[in-house]
């Protein structure tokens, strides 16, 4: 994932589908290195191509975070490519969790669908925070746009 879409995806060619989300108590049940917001998951559909695909990550206690991109064996349609990204990361996590500790967290990961954005994905950060899945911590304006 490249670092200057801390989002998990690029507002302006990727529009957000799923956002998922575990539940930061399991995280160190795993993971002792574990940081804050630890998983998320981000299935997007990509705005010229239509490709849907599913970036990840891990975040650790140390700032650093490890990203991963998750393709649909066969590209579909939106709708069927999203839910067999949707379930196919859903039962990875499930079924690590059950490796590692023995413990089910199926109920400790969430899935959350925005609303459309009409091409503006400054509309999907809105309700990101809105829907307190993400916290802006900066904000950079280009030089010579009007703040």
């Amino acid at each position: 994932m490249d670092p200057k879409f801390p989002v998990g995806f690029n507002l302006n060619e990727e529009k957000l589908l799923c956002h998922m989300v575990l539940d930061d108590k399991y995280s160190k049940l795993v993971c002792e290195g574990a940081g804050t917001a630890y998983w998320r998951a981000f299935i997007v559909e990509n705005r010229a191509t239509h490709l849907v695909t599913a970036n990840w990550r891990f975040r650790y206690a140390d700032g650093t975070d490890s990203w991963y991109e998750w393709k649909p064996k066969v590209p579909a349609d939106r709708t069927a490519s999203m839910m067999e990204l949707e379930h196919g990361l859903r039962f990875m996590l499930v079924e690590a969790f059950r490796q590692f500790i023995g413990k089910d967290v199926e109920d400790a990961i969430h899935s959350f669908y925005p609303p459309d954005d009409q091409g503006d994905g400054t509309r999907t950060i809105e309700w990101l925070v809105e829907k307190d899945l993400i916290t802006l911590k900066k904000i950079d304006i280009p030089k010579g746009a009007q703040a």
